[in-house]
């Protein structure tokens, strides 16, 4: 990217550079196939590419979705960031209505 070196590349650059590469961003993060072992976190012992790959796309063994965290919303009384179903927000003024 630059001509020094950085400590810290935001995930936006990643994202940017993923594309002109024509790859995914995982594969910039944990290039399973390329490397064997990998830090899963900064200052940790390396595991293994691919398992810190499925760690952090949220996939078990099997490369399988990991839905525990689904299973209950944070926001499911409908209060908070997410809007309860059939309703929308109004174009004025920023109020939810029924319409």
């Amino acid at each position: 990217m630059e001509s020094d070196r950085r400590a810290v590349l935001p995930l936006v650059e990643v994202m940017v550079l993923a594309e002109a590469l024509y790859t995914h961003p995982l594969r910039l993060i944990y290039p399973v196939g390329y490397v064997e072992e990998v830090q899963q976190l900064p200052l940790t012992y390396p595991v293994d590419t691919a398992k810190a790959m499925r760690w952090f796309a949220g996939l078990n063994e099997n490369y399988q979705a990991d839905h525990r965290m689904l299973h209950r919303p944070r926001h499911s009384t409908g209060e908070g960031p997410l809007r309860r179903p059939g309703r929308r927000a109004a174009a004025v003024g920023g109020r939810e209505s029924d319409r």
